[in-house]
């Protein structure tokens, strides 16, 4: 059972990798063989993925506990895996639909502005800003 106050982090990655072909009502679904047109190794690209997402958590934990020895008045240090993110993210500052199932059911339409430090997406829509930190996102442009 999680301790009080425990925070957890839960991680999902879906990845076509040599697929071929997708179902009609998926139209924009393509996969890493489609894409470079080469087929990839399975066990060494699920190794390399592993190793990265390794590098990540060593992130998040030398960040906690640069966290936990600063003093409280401190203004808080940015998630290192959420800047990482920021660089090389093409979804700020695009128009997109989310839903969490965006194929069958649009729920928000706006501008994503900001991802903030808990990961959550800042979308912009013309009732104001919403964060959301699960879901499906489609671009609009």
């Amino acid at each position: 059972p999680p301790l009080s106050g425990q925070t957890y982090i839960l991680l999902g990655l879906g990845l076509n990798v040599n697929n071929r072909g997708f179902p009609k009502w998926l139209p924009e679904a393509t996969s890493l063989i489609e894409y470079s047109g080469n087929s990839w190794p399975l066990e060494a690209l699920t190794a390399h993925i592993i190793a990265r997402m390794g590098e990540l958590v060593a992130l998040l934990s030398r960040w906690e506990q640069e966290c936990r020895l600063r003093d409280e008045s401190a203004p808080p240090l940015p998630n290192p895996v959420v800047q990482r993110w920021i660089r090389v993210s093409d979804t700020l500052g695009r128009r997109v639909a989310y839903g969490l199932d965006v194929t069958t059911e649009t729920e928000i339409e706006g501008r994503a502005v900001a991802i903030r430090d808990d990961g959550s997406l800042e979308i912009e829509t013309v009732d104001g800003v919403v964060a959301i930190n699960a879901g499906e996102l489609r671009y609009l442009e």
